[in-house]
C-alpha cells in the first residue's frame, strides 16, 4: 500500500499539524504579554489578542482531534474528504467568532465584525458543500465543488510548501507546520483526484 492510499497518513499529518498549531496558539495567548512590541499596549487590548490566540487553539484543536480519529480508525478516502471539509467549516466557524470577539475587546471593532461575518460565510458555505456531495445525487454543483477542492488543494500544496521554505530562518514551528500542511494538501488533491466518480465525473 502506498502513502497516498493509507488514509491513516493524512490522519498522522493532521495529527502532528494540530500539535504544532496548538504550540502555535498557545504562543499567540500568552505573546501580547511578553514581547517587547506589545509591552505598551493597554490591557484591554493585550486580552483581545490573547483571545484572538483562544480562537486560533480551538481550532487547533480540532485539526488535532480529527487527525487522531483519522489516524486510529478505517475511513474511505471520500470520507477523510468529507471529514475535513466538516473540520475546517467548523474551525473556520469557532475561530471567527472567538476571534471576532478578541478584535473587540481590543477595541478594534471593523475586524472583530468583518472576522465573525467570514467565520459564519465560510462555516455556512463548506456546511452547504459537505452536504450536497453526500446527498447521494450526482449533479452539476457536485461537479463544480469537485473542481473547487481540486484548486484549493492544489494551492494548499504549493503555499504550504513553499510558504514553509520561506519561513524557514525566521519561525521553525510555524515553518514546519506550514510544511506538514502543504504535504496535507498534496495528500487530500490526490484523494480528490482518486474520487472524482463519487463528484459525478
Amino acid at each position: 500500500m502506498s502513502f497516498f492510499d493509507d488514509t491513516k497518513n493524512a490522519g498522522l499529518l493532521l495529527w502532528i499539524g494540530g500539535i504544532l498549531m496548538i504550540i502555535a496558539g498557545i504562543l499567540a495567548i500568552i505573546a501580547p504579554f511578553i514581547t517587547d512590541g506589545m509591552k505598551d499596549y493597554e490591557m484591554l487590548k493585550k486580552i483581545g489578542y490573547a483571545v484572538i490566540g483562544v480562537g486560533s487553539l480551538i481550532a487547533a484543536i480540532v485539526y488535532f482531534k480529527l487527525g487522531q480519529d483519522i489516524k486510529a480508525g478505517s475511513y474511505s478516502k471520500f470520507q477523510v474528504l468529507s471529514m475535513f471539509i466538516a473540520a475546517v467549516a467548523y474551525a473556520s466557524l469557532v475561530s471567527g467568532i472567538v476571534g471576532g470577539i478578541g478584535y473587540c475587546i481590543a477595541g478594534e471593532f471593523t475586524n472583530g465584525i468583518v472576522d465573525i461575518v467570514v467565520g459564519v460565510i465560510i462555516w455556512l458555505i463548506l456546511t452547504w458543500a459537505n452536504g450536497k456531495i453526500n446527498d447521494g445525487n450526482e449533479t452539476a454543483m457536485d461537479k463544480i465543488i469537485w473542481i473547487v477542492l481540486l484548486i484549493i488543494f492544489l494551492l494548499g500544496f504549493i503555499g504550504g510548501v513553499f510558504g514553509g521554505i520561506g519561513i524557514l530562518g525566521i519561525s521553525l514551528i510555524t515553518a514546519i507546520a506550514s510544511i506538514v500542511e502543504g504535504i496535507l494538501y498534496l495528500i487530500l488533491l490526490v484523494y480528490v483526484i482518486n474520487t472524482r466518480s463519487e463528484f459525478g465525473i
